[in-house]
């Protein structure tokens, strides 16, 4: 598990998103290491689902508070995950393919 994750996974756990909690755990919205083609954006979908599914006034408000941080970019991927990331197989080959393209 990676450090964005790690704090997104805690974060998700304090507001009672136990099973988005999970799911961050494994690097299911990380910027780098999760299968999806757009975490981030299914990061919002999913708290946006749960916002709407909340009926509890102080989780909605933990809920947005997670949303707020999202935006401003509190659970990207870090440097380091970038770095590792660019180490992979699959890293190597986007930036490969990103350098003949821009040639």
């Amino acid at each position: 598990m990676h450090a964005s994750s790690i704090k997104l996974a805690e974060t998700l756990r304090a507001a009672g998103l136990l099973n988005m909690a999970r799911s961050a755990d494994g690097d299911h919205y990380n910027d780098y290491f999760s299968l999806l083609d757009a975490p981030a954006l299914q990061l919002m979908r999913d708290l946006g689902t749960a916002l709407g599914a909340s009926t509890d006034p102080e989780q909605k408000l933990a809920i947005q508070r997670i949303i707020d941080r999202h935006k401003n970019g509190e659970f990207d991927a870090t440097e380091n995950e970038a770095k590792e990331w660019s180490r992979t197989p699959e890293g190597k080959r986007a930036l490969k393919a990103k350098a003949e393209k821009e040639d």
